[in-house]
């Protein structure tokens, strides 16, 4: 059996686009120093991340605390209401939230990216929600917010330090059920954290990439350790690890997949 060498060609450029589009891990903030940023609009100096994005609060307050390397957030109460209702339809009025930036333009392309993850120390019986906010495509006018998920889709907080990882997968859409842009993110926000007065303690801080090999898998989640709760419970936490490890393994292994079938070929040369 003859390949032709422009298939050869044609398989071996496919391999070197899916390993250029992947990503490796980006660590956005170790906490190690209280970092600021004085953005382009003015402002002044405000708190940052090793990406220049800055962190922001309204109805809750937050301190890095470098000897611990993390930030700690704090629960309270404000009338935050809906400040730009367009933005955020149909969810409850805010009364706090936090939020990070991933560059200092508020405008970062998350391609090549599948989670948010980060380590968190959680009373227990608290909650929050997460969710992820949109600019235009000229990085000018907030659109629609993504989804809104909650931290206890993910775990069950009990006061101890847990590993939290947020798939892209579970904010695809936004709140009017479109499809959400991942190319023109704002910020990462996390909203109406309860009870008030409860502390969060978020450290390790980073984007799992999509490059084969990443150290961080971005499947990993506490959503585990809801399965003892009773049979449902683990059926469905199962289900739900299941179904983000295939979403994030499919997208690590497409320079893989596609690697196989050129070697698969350029084996048959040889008949």
């Amino acid at each position: 059996m003859i390949v032709p060498v422009a298939l050869v060609a044609a398989a071996a450029a496919a391999v070197a686009n899916a390993q250029a589009a992947c990503k490796p891990d980006l660590l956005i903030d170790d906490f190690a120093a209280a970092r600021t940023v004085t953005l382009p609009e003015g402002g002044g100096a405000r708190p940052a991340n090793l990406l220049n994005g800055d962190y922001g609060a309204q109805g809750a307050t937050f301190a890095v605390n470098t000897a611990g390397k993390e930030v700690v957030i704090t629960a309270g109460t404000a009338d935050v209401g809906q400040p730009e209702p367009e933005a955020n339809p149909g969810t409850a009025p805010t009364f706090n939230y936090w939020f990070g930036k991933f560059d200092i333009g508020a405008c970062f392309d998350l391609t090549g990216y599948s989670a948010i993850a980060f380590d968190l120390v959680a009373p227990a019986g608290s909650n929050m929600n997460f969710t992820l906010t949109q600019r235009s495509a000229d990085c000018k006018t907030r659109l629609v917010d993504s989804v809104y998920k909650p931290l206890s889709d993910y775990l069950k907080t009990d006061g101890s330090k847990k590993a939290v990882s947020l798939p892209f997968a579970d904010y695809a859409k936004n709140l009017k059920g479109g499809a959400f842009d991942f190319v023109h993110l704002k910020d990462w926000t996390i909203v109406n954290m309860t009870p008030s007065g409860a502390v969060f303690r978020l450290s390790n801080l980073r984007l799992v990439g999509t490059c084969a090999g990443n150290q961080t898998a971005a499947t990993t989640t506490a959503a585990a350790s809801k399965a003892t709760a009773t049979a449902a419970a683990s059926t469905t936490a199962a289900s739900a690890t299941a179904t983000q490890k295939a979403t994030t393994n499919s997208a690590q292994s497409a320079g893989t997949s596609i690697g196989v079938v050129l070697a698969a070929m350029l084996a048959a040369l040889s008949f």
